[in-house]
């Protein structure tokens, strides 16, 4: 039979093996993260270039140079901003795949507010009035017309809940 003493020096002696697992477990997850967190390039940066009025020299190549340094970029296209004719529409594809030729790994996207919009014919932004509509998107009261906080602005809310 084993004594006592020598029960209390087996504990000591466990508890000592798992002290040592421990740390080693946790020197191996801090490691790791350290690893990790280098490979992923940090800092990461983004652009948000939505002011300004016209085309904001998106198509301007020194600019879209500035842009290709980016992480990711918000741009504030809209119908119309390059003209309005179908050219428009591709002189945009035109600046996103300039951006993504340059840096393939940029996020781009567009700024869009849509917690309420204009409806009314001609203006710039026709193919989001007509989304809000074909997919019963505008916020309506019980009596189901639509809903605006203000006349001010000549916008009504959506819900793209529905």
């Amino acid at each position: 039979m084993r004594s006592a003493s020598y029960k209390k020096e087996m504990v000591k002696a466990s508890n000592i093996k798992r002290l040592i697992t421990a740390s080693v477990v946790l020197l191996f997850i801090v490691g790791l993260s350290i690893d990790m967190a280098h490979s992923a390039d940090y800092p990461r940066t983004m652009g948000y270039q939505i002011s300004g009025t016209g085309n904001k020299g998106y198509k301007d190549p020194a600019y879209q140079a500035d842009l290709c340094k980016l992480d990711a970029v918000t741009l504030g296209f809209y119908k119309g901003i390059f003209g309005k004719t179908a050219q428009g529409y591709t002189d945009m594809a035109t600046v996103v795949n300039a951006l993504k030729t340059c840096n393939p790994d940029i996020l781009v996207g567009n700024y869009t507010i849509l917690n309420e919009a204009a409806d009314k014919a001609g203006y710039a932004k026709d193919d989001q009035r007509a989304a809000l509509t074909n997919n019963d998107w505008w916020l309506l009261n019980a009596s189901g017309s639509k809903v605006q906080w203000t006349d001010r602005f000549g916008a009504w809310e959506t819900n793209l809940t529905t």
